[in-house]
């Protein structure tokens, strides 16, 4: 593009920030330029801003500490759509993520993007299995829907990797377990919805039963590494999925059924 081109597009790319509702310093309208077009002068950004200013009479810069801060009035600001979601729809939402995942390197590939960039937006980070989508294909048998506040942590935790306490009914037992735990991401197996947590006080990975969960808080304060995680290498070595830890076991097979094996 010739130089008139680039600071037109300079412009437009400031002005869409303002119209979502973005507010800035000249430093940091800099660094935006700069991230999207390459090197560029604090004076061309400065002069950007002045033109920007005499086009859109709603653009103003107020003073914050040192700086002043550049933003439109609110009434030229785009509305930002305002998303709720009932029930478990936050949790459907990073599911279908998963699923368009399959779609990877097909003729529909640069379609898919469109739609899973939007999915991003509203529901971001991966939280949901994509290696788990495939086991089984049965729709469900618990209802999660009275479990929503909980699904909505577990995301929310799962999304800032945060550290947090459980209160956990093992296997359904009226005695509750409290402990440490990172959680990683969502499955389903057998008609159930579980997550996969790290227990530092075991060292290794667990299944959790989402409807076992009685209780999720972060904690303020810990000195926790967790280990890396990889799904398809943790659940390999799983016979069936429990609430617990892994627990390895031996099984002895008659010589009459080597055909089978």
């Amino acid at each position: 593009m010739d130089t008139e081109s680039v600071k037109t597009a300079r412009v437009l790319f400031l002005y869409k920030k303002l119209l979502n509702g973005k507010k800035f310093t000249t430093d940091e309208a800099h660094e935006m330029i700069e991230d999207e077009f390459g090197t560029t002068s604090v004076r061309s950004v400065q002069r950007d801003l002045s033109l920007l200013q005499e086009c859109e009479p709603m653009l103003f810069s107020e003073k914050d500490g040192r700086q002043n801060v550049w933003k439109l009035e609110k009434s030229a600001v785009k509305p930002k759509a305002i998303v709720h979601f009932e029930k478990n729809q936050l949790l459907s939402f990073h599911i279908l993520k998963a699923h368009l995942k399959a779609f990877r390197k097909t003729v529909i590939e640069e379609e898919i993007k469109t739609l899973t960039d939007k999915l991003e937006e509203i529901a971001p980070h991966e939280v949901f299995s994509y290696d788990s989508l495939y086991w089984d294909q049965n729709i469900g048998q618990y209802d999660y829907t009275q479990k929503d506040p909980t699904i909505r942590r577990i995301i929310k935790f799962i999304s800032e990797e945060q550290w947090v306490k459980v209160e956990y009914r093992s296997g359904g037992k009226e005695k509750v377990k409290k402990f440490d735990i990172l959680l990683r991401c969502f499955f389903y197996y057998s008609g159930s919805l579980y997550c996969v947590a790290y227990v530092p006080y075991h060292g290794h990975h667990i299944a959790l039963a989402v409807q076992h969960i009685d209780k999720l808080e972060p904690l303020e304060t810990h000195r926790y590494k967790a280990k890396k995680f990889d799904f398809k290498e943790w659940s390999k070595y799983r016979f069936g999925v429990y609430h617990g830890e892994l627990k390895k076991v031996v099984l002895r097979i008659h010589k009459g059924f080597n055909v089978y094996f």
